[in-house]
């Protein structure tokens, strides 16, 4: 999962104005204590809403995955494993960014990814689909973060969680 959010990080760098934008990729919520704060998959950073950036993205596993065969994805005589992953795109930014940067933000997010290395596709498609844009800020600053210290992030903070699910076959 690590390839395809890092891919969709680098699309939507290259497709925002990316001026004080961190893009910390996958993330998992860890529990220290009492509270709960999100660190990347890759070496452990903590995420955390900052004063020099303004916007931050992570990603998370949003769920458990299912899988199903389909013969319309079948490779010889063998049917095609789709596996559907629930995945949460964490999206904040400050308030002078403007109401309508999510919208630009939605507006570039991709239908679909396509992931080679060395000239050869690792899967056979992968969609982005079923997307939900939850905006009540301090459920989702909760969910992430812990029940804490949203009053801090209130202002000049905007807070999404965009919820979708990743399917794909896996060459």
């Amino acid at each position: 999962m690590k390839d395809i959010c890092d891919k969709l990080d680098n699309i939507l760098l290259a497709a925002l104005p990316n001026d004080g934008i961190r893009f910390f990729g996958l993330s998992q919520p860890v529990k220290k204590g009492d509270q709960v704060h999100p660190v990347t998959i890759e070496d452990n950073e903590q995420v955390s809403i900052d004063q020099k950036y303004d916007a931050i993205v992570f990603h998370r596993l949003n769920g458990d995955a299912t899988w199903a065969e389909v013969e319309e994805e079948a490779f010889g005589r063998d049917t095609g494993r789709v596996r559907v992953q629930p995945m949460r795109t964490f999206i904040a930014h400050k308030f002078e960014k403007g109401e309508e940067w999510i919208d630009y933000f939605l507006n570039n997010f991709p239908n679909g990814l396509s992931i080679d290395v060395n000239g050869v596709d690792t899967y056979d498609f992968i969609d982005l689909v079923n997307g939900t844009l939850k905006t009540n800020q301090e459920a989702i600053y909760n969910e992430e973060f812990g029940e804490n210290s949203y009053e801090k992030h209130t202002i000049p903070w905007n807070i999404y969680a965009l919820d979708y699910d990743i399917q794909f076959i896996r060459c």
